[in-house]
This record gives C-alpha cells, structure tokens and sequence, in this order.
C-alpha cells in the first residue's frame, strides 16, 4: 500500500508504532512528549526500538529518561516545544496586584499537577487570613474532579475557589490572574504551565 512503501513514517505514540510495526521500514522517528519509564512503554519500545531510527525528545529530562532504559543516546536529539507569540497580548503582564491576589494553576486536572498539594497549602491558618481567589483552568477526569471539589468543601474553601474548565485563550487566563503555582507532585516533560504565565510576566511559583 501507499503507507507501508512511505519513505519516512513520524509518530507521537509508542502504540502507533506496535499496531504498524509488522509494515514499517526502519525509516521511523518517534516523538517523545511524556516520561515512559514505569510504564508498559518501555517494554514496547524494547521490543520497536530496531526500526526507530531516531528519537526526538522535548526535554533534557525525556532524554534521559529514554537512556535510562536502553536508549542509545546517539539515537535522540532533543527539541523543546514551540509556543506561537503571535496571538499573545502582552500588555496584561503589568496589571497592577490589587487586595485580593488572583492565583492560576492552569492545566490538566490530575494527581501529579499537584492540585490537592495547593488546595492543603491554601488551607493553613496564615493563608487562610490572607484575601484570595485560586482560578483552577483545566479538565480532568470525571472522579478526580469530584476529589478534588470535595477537598474543597471539606477543606473549607468554596468561597475562595473557581473552576474556569479549558479556556483556549491564553490571553483571557492571564489577564485574569497575578501569579501561577505549578505544584506538580512528578516531574514535568516541559512545563509550558511555567513558560506561558512567564511570557506574560507573571510570577511563577
């Protein structure tokens, strides 16, 4: 067919890889955005990884990740993520702080993004005092949501929580914040959570 004789075969998924790999050629480039190590991952790529012919990694972090479980490093060649300016309104990045600070945590909604971390650390006495709005952007599994919206409750801060859910304009979430916390319990692959709020000038914790 035209796609087993293509010259160059370009995926994002390790799975694509498996279900092909009976078709492919040696000519494959796999584009590794999330850390595989402790995943059923490394035993595909094991298995694949004589017709991968390159690797590209998106962080120093994937890198290594990759030789960590027999990877050749001659074999990846790190790019990092790419963000377009061209749609970013930066005049928002000197909004004045006003007597109620506005934090964002923006992203997906899971266990690692270290939600339930920022909702204990809010909860303490000291910060209780303090005057504050904690803007959640993001989805996420359906029970873990319900967790965390529990947490809230059961933690006291209802009235000092919002869920936003995916806001695709970047420009509307950070003009409506001061700083962002990124609280992720892992290690991130690239953390555009950290890169974005800093192109608009906002602090980032």
């Amino acid at each position: 067919s035209d796609v087993c004789s293509s010259d160059l075969f370009y995926h994002t998924s390790y799975r694509s890889i498996l279900q092909l790999y009976p078709f492919l050629n040696r000519s494959n480039v796999y584009h590794v955005h999330d850390k595989i190590s402790g995943t059923i991952g490394v035993k595909i790529l094991r298995l694949v990884d004589r017709k991968i012919a390159s690797y590209i990694a998106v962080s120093d972090f994937i890198k290594e990740d990759l030789i960590g479980f027999g990877i050749a490093k001659e074999k990846i060649t790190v790019v990092h993520n790419g963000i377009d300016f061209t749609n970013f309104d930066i005049q928002f990045a000197n909004n004045n702080l006003t007597t109620v600070s506005r934090i964002g945590i923006v992203g997906q909604i899971a266990c690692r993004k270290g939600h339930e971390v920022l909702l204990n650390a809010l909860s303490s006495e000291s910060i209780k005092k303090k005057k504050f709005v904690l803007e959640i952007f993001g989805t996420g599994n359906d029970d873990y949501l319900n967790f965390i919206k529990n947490k809230i409750n059961e933690l006291g801060l209802s009235s000092s929580v919002q869920f936003n859910g995916y806001v695709k304009d970047r420009d509307l979430i950070y003009q409506t914040v001061d700083f962002c916390v990124v609280p992720s319990t892992e290690p991130e692959s690239f953390g555009l959570s950290v890169v974005e709020p800093a192109i608009y000038g906002k602090p980032v914790i």
